[in-house]
């Protein structure tokens, strides 16, 4: 590293952060990056609409030296809501010095080849349009700025309640075999804990019965605990085949957290979250359980908090987070020649009284582009490729009065599930 450096200083050496974005990865991996002295760490996340907005203001406490390079990031899907959550999370990229360069991924698709739903260019033979994320990007690009203003606000950052621990739970296979024994679920009081499940033993297969309903109680957290045998994995598994999925927290069959052992092709332990039917990867640990080796899992829920070991040894340690988010996602930019831009993103559905006020007069027309009034699943496509596309209008600021050039300060009223842009003159 240092004798590259030395050699090649106009070499920009990027490191890995990992497969997970959260905590057991991410700091650890930053942290090492500064004691090498590696400038740029290569991130790579496909979330959830939610998470992403969940996540809008991820690096605005961001300890290290080492910079965060976003080689991958999308939500997963490509409506409306899904622009609409991507367009909150880059206000946070743009607010931060954290982040060095974010790299929306994949760029294009042939629809013939469709694999997934995150792609922000669709075309065939004949034509091509671009997603609503598409648009998103769009206007973010043209409007990125040369100066990132200091800002100060009164918005509401709410604090993230935990994710609820009762509901449905269960242990499932698709393809998978799987022996159980001696399973039990107790309550976590440490004085008189309340046994709620034991199972001595349970096969799971697919010729067979695939699915172990669960009983995890109605607190706010539970012990798992139960040994396991693999019999045997699939010759040629596909997507999911080999995953042994124990799921919990459910309250449908699209929204629930789950602990996937044997995922991604049997590589991977896993935990995650699903909101809406979007899934959101939390952690993704190299564990493998092999075919004909008896392990013990302890899986334990707690306000949100889940920790889970396999064989001894602490897989993860992690908190979920349910969406709630701010009323308001912002950045303020200032271009080469001067012009302020200021970006205004609402992913709720109640609108929002916004009040802006400079150090400096700005002028009392501005122009606009806007994003709104779609419904939330609306999509492009080949029959209609401008459903959701940006607006332009030139606009006379709220409470300038006839005469004025120039304002300190207006309130702008922000619509429901909106990304507007506004480009003031100074």
């Amino acid at each position: 590293m240092r004798q590259i450096h030395e050699r090649h200083p106009e070499i920009v050496i990027a490191g890995s952060a990992g497969v997970s974005p959260h905590a057991d990865t991410y700091g650890p991996s930053y942290a090492q990056a500064d004691r090498l002295g590696v400038p740029l760490m290569d991130e790579h996340y496909y979330q959830s609409p939610e998470w992403l907005v969940m996540n809008a203001r991820r690096y605005g406490d961001h300890p290290y030296r080492a910079k965060a390079f976003i080689g991958e990031y999308a939500s997963l899907d490509d409506t409306w809501f899904n622009a609409l959550a991507e367009a909150a999370f880059m206000t946070g990229l743009e607010r931060t010095p954290a982040v060095a360069m974010a790299c929306y991924a994949p760029l294009f698709n042939n629809v013939k080849y469709t694999n997934w739903k995150p792609d922000l260019i669709q075309f065939d033979g004949d034509a091509s349009y671009g997603t609503p994320s598409y648009w998103a990007q769009w206007l973010f690009m043209r409007n990125q700025g040369e100066e990132l203003l200091s800002t100060s606000d009164d918005v509401a950052h709410r604090e993230t309640d935990a994710w609820p621990m009762r509901g449905a739970a269960s242990i499932r296979v698709q393809v998978a075999y799987m022996t159980i024994d001696d399973l039990t679920i107790r309550t976590l009081d440490a004085d008189d804990p309340t046994v709620l499940t034991n199972i001595d033993h349970a096969e799971l297969r697919p010729d067979g019965e695939r699915l172990l309903p669960l009983d995890t109680g109605d607190g706010d957290g539970f012990h798992l605990e139960f040994n396991f045998t693999v019999p045997r994995l699939p010759a040629n598994p596909g997507p999911g085949d080999t995953d042994i999925v124990i799921r919990f927290a459910g309250t449908s069959d699209k929204d629930y957290a789950a602990v996937t052992i044997n995922g991604v092709w049997g590589r991977m332990l896993t935990l995650s979250t699903v909101e809406h039917g979007k899934e959101s990867p939390y952690v993704m640990d190299h564990m493998k359980c092999l075919p004909g080796e008896r392990h013990h899992a302890v899986l334990e829920a707690d306000h949100g908090h889940v920790t889970f070991r396999l064989d001894g040894r602490e897989a993860f340690s992690q908190r979920l987070t349910p969406y709630n988010p701010d009323d308001l996602y912002y950045s303020v930019v200032r271009d080469a020649d001067g012009t302020i831009v200021v970006k205004l993103v609402n992913v709720t559905d109640i609108p929002v009284d916004v009040r802006l006020d400079f150090d400096h007069p700005v002028k009392t027309t501005a122009e606009a582009e806007r994003m709104d009034g779609f419904a939330l699943d609306a999509r492009n496509d080949f029959g209609n490729p401008t459903r959701v596309v940006p607006a332009s209008q030139r606009l006379t600021v709220d409470g300038a009065e006839a005469g004025d050039a120039t304002v300190n300060g207006f309130d702008y009223p922000l619509p429901p599930h909106a990304i507007h842009v506004l480009r003031l003159g100074m």
